[in-house]
């Protein structure tokens, strides 16, 4: 039965990934929005330029509140001087002076890219068109949905929203300083919400297409100099790729054993000869590995397996490992069949499909490669015994429930669901700390043990007891007095 819970795996050196458990962080591409006409004629770019631009101090007075409305938080003055080429960017972080009244100011926008105007034709057929140059995050998209407003709408697709509605608490914190990533939320909803990927990735691109589209719409509406209208024509031209990252995530492997061979099985592949021959007839590259520290905590380690395609590992959080496969789609080997285009948000959602498969296969092969190159019998990663101490007494209805099955663990090594432990052995199960242990006595015994990542913590306090049992028992039998015969 597939799992309706989002929780991070544990990592062994048998893991392998699928497409259907793949979600995606940074996304680069072109969405042609439409073209520009002027009701008298042809609309000329410096005109478009600098109309596009804040608004002129004549409409910031109270007057005018329904044509300066239009001028919203996603576009700004054009940059660059007056004699080069100009652009217009967005997502403009802080209201125009003046026009504070539009609510989207007080939110942060999970998106941002660059809106270009491109003239295209003749003298005497000139045409203005409106690309924009996407740069968007999935990731941190779902992460900022409000789980309650979805409950109340009573849809599991959801009413998602461009701009941070809510902040998930989590025990987690990046190393990286970055809020890509999605924290395990307890509440089925936003289960519900998140698991579905790709109707994420559709609600995204939809929601993305629409307010572009609607807002140059909405500039089109407005004067250029008290005489005309701009009129805006929505394109239907292919989006064009530009960069993906697929990402697969565990619990926290990245113990500095399990980074160092990683940094040699990653060396050791770039060696081999099948990644080499990815490489036949492209001379400006070669496979390479590359380890980086990218803050204090975090050590990023990537290996090139093919023209435009890297593997990236690094610690994401305190608690997890991210896995990426990075596409840049300009270094492609001509041989790639990976799409570069795609028709819309549903093209993209199908497109990114087969990047993930391809980035599972890439990934998968690295990982065998991984396998052979370590010793079987590594565990890459245990918390320290004093992390599992505070997370089962997190974890626990009480204290004493705590106390009791921490001393089972380290003693008997298991514990057994009685009824005034079945709450807190049901939350250690739920964190991953421990696991149903094949039974042979019947369903009605049912014993649980700690789960792989956790066995060496609790035989380093099984450990630490043993020796402190000797330790007095050897003092309790120096002390006594010996009795003579």
């Amino acid at each position: 039965m597939e799992n309706k819970t989002y929780s991070l795996p544990e990592f062994t050196l048998q893991t392998r990934v699928t497409p259907t458990k793949a979600k995606h962080d940074k996304l680069e591409f072109t969405m042609p929005l439409g073209i520009f006409r002027h009701h008298t004629g042809d609309a000329k770019l410096g005109e478009i330029e600098q109309y596009m631009g804040a608004p002129p101090k004549g409409t910031r007075t109270p007057e005018n509140w329904d044509q300066a409305r239009h001028f919203s938080t996603f576009l700004t003055r054009p940059q660059g001087s007056p004699n080069s080429p100009q652009r217009l960017l967005n997502v403009r972080k802080k209201p125009i002076t003046g026009l504070d009244f539009d609510p989207r100011f007080n939110s942060i926008p999970l998106f941002s890219g660059r809106l270009e105007l491109e003239e295209r034709g003749h003298s005497g057929r000139r045409i203005v068109t409106a690309v924009y140059q996407a740069n968007v995050n999935p990731t941190r998209f779902t992460r900022y949905q409000d789980w309650n407003k979805l409950r109340l709408y009573h849809r599991p697709s959801g009413l998602p929203t461009l701009f941070r509605d809510t902040h998930i608490p989590s025990s987690e914190f990046p190393l990286d300083g970055s809020d890509n990533w999605l924290p395990d939320n307890p509440a089925l909803i936003w289960q519900s919400f998140m698991i579905r990927w790709p109707d994420r990735l559709r609600d995204y691109f939809n929601d993305l297409e629409s307010t572009m589209r609607q807002e140059v719409e909405n500039r089109g509406r407005l004067s250029l100099d008290g005489t005309g209208f701009l009129y805006f024509e929505p394109s239907e031209e292919a989006w064009h790729m530009r960069r993906v990252e697929v990402y697969w995530e565990f619990k926290n492997a990245s113990s500095p054993e399990f980074l160092n061979s990683l940094d040699r099985a990653m060396r050791s592949y770039s060696a081999l000869e099948h990644s080499r021959q990815e490489f036949v007839g492209d001379e400006a590259q070669s496979p390479r590995q590359n380890r980086d520290r990218e803050t204090f905590n975090t050590t990023v380690l990537s290996v090139t397996v093919m023209p435009g395609v890297r593997i990236v590992i690094y610690p994401k959080t305190n608690e997890r490992l991210r896995m990426e496969v990075r596409f840049n789609v300009a270094d492609f080997s001509p041989r790639s069949e990976l799409p570069s285009e795609a028709s819309g948000s549903a093209g993209m959602v199908e497109a990114l499909q087969r990047y993930s498969e391809t980035a599972a296969d890439v990934l998968n092969t690295f990982l065998a490669h991984l396998e052979g190159q370590m010793n079987p019998g590594f565990i890459p990663w245990s918390p320290p015994p004093t992390d599992l101490m505070f997370r089962i007494i997190g974890h626990c209805q009480n204290r004493e429930a705590a106390r009791v099955i921490m001393a089972l663990l380290i003693q008997e090594g298991a514990v057994s669901r009685v009824k005034w432990l079945k709450t807190s052995i049901d939350g250690l199960v739920k964190s991953g700390i421990l696991e149903r242990a094949k039974n042979q006595q019947g369903p009605q015994s049912v014993t649980f043990v700690p789960s792989p990542a956790y066995l060496m913590a609790v035989q380093r306090l099984r450990d630490a007891t043993t020796a402190d049992a000797l330790i007095m028992d050897r003092r309790c039998r120096r002390d006594v007095p010996q009795l003579r015969r």
